[in-house]
């Protein structure tokens, strides 16, 4: 009998606690208003205003957002005090629109205008929010969820909008 086999212990791993930052919480306080927001801003985030401290005020280049219904301009937006901006329909009890749109087919949550630092440099991106009439940039239609870089003189709009956002830096 002492020659017979000791039972094998079966192996288990340990599994340690993992305590890094799921993001789950930064998801329930990603609200305004008690809207939650479809946006999370990525960790390069970063505002032009803090981007460019350090250089003197003529030198910093100015982003705006031109805004035209039918052609003609209603708006001019300067773009420098935020990292993002939501544009979406101003219709409603609570506008979460930081650029609001007054259009039907522009989605409460249509798309995000994006500062993102890469390469010691700003870039500035649109993505849209699974917005239901699309965002287009320069009459092209761009995927859900994704960001695109923009450049000077880049159109957005949506299909079927009477208005169009122009993104200019000077």
């Amino acid at each position: 009998m002492r020659n017979a086999p000791l039972p094998q212990k079966k192996f288990r791993p340990t599994i340690l606690p993992d305590f890094r930052p799921s993001g789950l919480l930064e998801l329930e306080s990603n609200n305004k208003e008690g809207v939650l927001l479809k946006h999370v801003e990525p960790a390069d985030a970063c505002d032009p205003s803090y981007f460019y401290a350090k250089t003197p005020v003529g030198q910093r280049p100015l982003y705006k957002l031109m805004v035209y219904r039918d052609d003609l301009l209603v708006q001019e937006i300067e773009l420098m005090d935020k990292s993002s901006y939501i544009v979406g329909r101003a219709s409603g009890e609570t506008v979460v629109a930081d650029i609001p749109i007054e259009e039907d087919t522009c989605s409460k949550q249509h798309c995000v205008l994006q500062f993102r630092r890469q390469n010691s440099q700003l870039k500035f991106f649109l993505m849209d929010l699974e917005s239901s009439n699309k965002t287009t940039l320069n009459e092209d239609e761009i995927p859900s969820s994704h960001y695109v870089q923009l450049h000077p003189g880049d159109v957005i709009s949506s299909s079927g909008s009477r208005y169009d956002l122009v993104f200019v830096s000077s």
